[in-house]
C-alpha cells in the first residue's frame, strides 16, 4: 500500500446515472505475474500527494526539458498526471472498502453469501485489476516523468476493466435493493455498519460512499481522456491512442446501462 502521508480526498465527486437492470457473470482473467510489480517508494510519495501538480514534482521543476515545453505541451501533461494520481487516490480508497468492509469477519459472520455477493459485488477484482493499471502508470512515468502518455494503458487495459466494471455496474440495482432490505430489516447489519463507518480510517465517509466508487472513477476516467483528446495533436500516435481509448470507455458505460 502507498504511505500514508497526506490524506487525500476521495475521488467521490462524480455521480453516476443511468438504468442498470441486469446482472451479468464473467470470469477474471488470470494476468502475468509481469505486471505485478511494486510501486516506486519515492513515486509513491509523490502520487499520495493527490493536490501535488505534475510541474511541482522535483524531477520536473528542475528539468532543462521543462523550458522546451509550450504552455498547451505542459496542460496535456497535467491531464495525465490527474489521471495517475487520481487512481492512486482510488485504489486507497478500494484498499478501505475491501480490507475494512468486505474482509470484516463480523459481517461475513451476519451475511449469507447471497447478500454478500449483492452488497459487494466484486469489489475485491475490480481492486486488483485497478492496482495492475496503477501500477502500469506509475512504471510509464518512472520510464520518462516529462512525456509519459497514458491512454495507451487505458486501452490496453478496457478490456480487463469491462470483465470487472460491466458485472459491477450491471449489479446496482441488486446492490440498493439488498442495502436497504439489511440496513430496514436486519438490526445486526445496521449496528455493525455504523461501527465500521466510524472507524478513522474511513474519514468519516459513509459505506454507501464506498459502493459508488466505481461508478465514479469510471466515468472520471473518462472525462480526463476527453480531456486528453482536446489537447492532443490531431494525427499523432498518442492522439489515436487517445481516441481509442475514449471509444472503449464509452462502449463500456453503455453496456453498463443496457
Amino acid at each position: 500500500p502507498l504511505p500514508p502521508l497526506p490524506s487525500p480526498p476521495h475521488p467521490h465527486l462524480l455521480s453516476h446515472t443511468g438504468s442498470i437492470t441486469s446482472a451479468k457473470n464473467l470470469p477474471l482473467p488470470e494476468l502475468p505475474n509481469t505486471e505485478r510489480r511494486p510501486s516506486s517508494p519515492r513515486l509513491s510519495i509523490s502520487l499520495s500527494q493527490s493536490s501535488l501538480l505534475w510541474r511541482d514534482l522535483e524531477n520536473v521543476k528542475y528539468s532543462p526539458e521543462l523550458e522546451l515545453l509550450t504552455e498547451d505541451q505542459r496542460r496535456l501533461q497535467e491531464v495525465r498526471f490527474e489521471v495517475v494520481t487520481s487512481e492512486a487516490s482510488y485504489c486507497r480508497s478500494l484498499d478501505i472498502v475491501v480490507d475494512h468492509f468486505v474482509k470484516s469477519k463480523q459481517l461475513g459472520q451476519l451475511l449469507t453469501t447471497q447478500d454478500k455477493n449483492w452488497l459487494f459485488s466484486r469489489l475485491a477484482d475490480v481492486r486488483t485489476i485497478s492496482r495492475r493499471f496503477l501500477s502500469m502508470l506509475e512504471q510509464s512515468m518512472e520510464t520518462d516523468i516529462m512525456h509519459f502518455t497514458v491512454c495507451d494503458i487505458i486501452a490496453e487495459h478496457c478490456p480487463r476493466f469491462r470483465l470487472v466494471y460491466v458485472p459491477y455496474l450491471t449489479n446496482q440495482s441488486y446492490q440498493d435493493a439488498t442495502y436497504q432490505k439489511l440496513m430496514n430489516g436486519n438490526p445486526g447489519f445496521k449496528q455493525i455498519v455504523e461501527t465500521l463507518e466510524k472507524s478513522q480510517v474511513c474519514e468519516r465517509l459513509p459505506l454507501r460512499s464506498f459502493l459508488v466508487l466505481p461508478f465514479q472513477r469510471i466515468t472520471r476516467i473518462k472525462l480526463l481522456v476527453q480531456n486528453i483528446v482536446k489537447r492532443t495533436t490531431p494525427g499523432t500516435v498518442e492522439a489515436t491512442h487517445a481516441i481509442r481509448a475514449l471509444k472503449l470507455l464509452e462502449k463500456m458505460i453503455r453496456e453498463s446501462n443496457e
